[in-house]
């Protein structure tokens, strides 16, 4: 017979997998990952770091929570960017005349530009 030791059973107990996740209910649609998202009708709340990101459609506000990030977004008048990170640049497009985003920045060395 055999004998496992006590060790390699805690260590492998220790292993199991960790559940993913689950973004919180807060009203916005968490993103992690840099690519290509269409907006719906929650405002966007980008919580990845050293990406690069396009959202398509009108986004009706956007957060951004993580470093180093770049965002191109369309937005309407009067919209909402907040950013708690650091060093990210967003670049917006108007989608109707009238003033530009309200910028909330909690973070440092953010950007944010019209397109």
């Amino acid at each position: 017979m055999r004998r496992i030791p006590l060790l390699a059973i805690l260590l492998f107990a220790a292993c199991e997998p960790t559940p993913p996740a689950v973004p919180p209910d807060d009203g916005y649609q968490h993103l992690t990952k840099g690519g290509s998202y269409e907006c719906g009708p929650q405002p966007v709340s980008f919580d990845g770091s050293h990406a690069d990101v396009t959202l398509t459609g009108t986004c009706t506000g956007l957060r951004v929570v993580g470093w180093h990030n770049g965002v191109l977004v369309s937005l309407p008048p009067g919209a909402s960017v907040e950013f708690t990170g650091s060093h990210n640049d967003v670049e917006y497009i108007l989608a109707a005349p009238g003033p530009a985003p309200q910028v909330v920045n909690s973070g440092t060395s953010n950007d944010v530009r019209v397109h």
